[in-house]
């Protein structure tokens, strides 16, 4: 599992019980209990602590978990991430202190996001690519039909310069 993974079951167990059936919560909690570690105690505490307290009593460190978390699991913008924080009684003295480090892990995310983009891309173009010539080379000798799988060689391309 993926440390991706891991942040989703800890969502699953800690922040969004409540939208699942006791049963997927359970499943969460005990694959979670068998991959424990010190990086996913940490990341547990640092939920904790940051959702069960008001939000001006939180360290930058869990301000910045936080927003980091409403970032990538709950699909909220820099712009209503910094306004929730204002509804939590923050500072924009503190939010500016937090701002420099919350901005450069997005930078981050959006990086590893569009490495996997170009590779998703890149294995579409050259597969399809591939398919195409192995169809064409089957009816070569033969004769008959062959397919192009521009579906995927298009998509590919899309995908590899991010055109989506």
């Amino acid at each position: 599992m993926s440390a991706k993974e891991d942040d989703e079951l800890i969502q699953i167990v800690y922040l969004e019980a409540f939208n699942y059936q006791d049963e997927a919560v359970e499943a969460a909690e005990s694959v979670l209990k068998i991959r424990m570690n010190e990086s996913i105690k940490e990341k547990i505490n640092l939920i904790k602590t940051a959702h069960f307290k008001p939000l001006e009593e939180n360290s930058n460190e869990e301000l910045i978990a936080l927003a980091i978390s409403l970032f990538q699991n709950n699909n909220k913008s820099e712009k209503e991430i910094r306004h929730i924080f204002k509804m939590g009684n923050i500072s924009n003295t503190r939010w500016q202190l937090i701002q420099p480090e919350f901005t450069q892990n997005l930078t981050n995310i959006n990086r590893e996001n569009s490495s996997k983009k170009k590779l998703i891309g890149f294995l579409l173009f050259f597969g399809g690519i591939g398919a195409t010539i192995l169809s064409y080379d089957n009816v070569a000798v033969s004769g008959g039909t062959y397919y192009i799988f521009y579906g995927a060689i298009i998509f590919g391309l899309i995908y590899f310069f991010e055109l989506v």
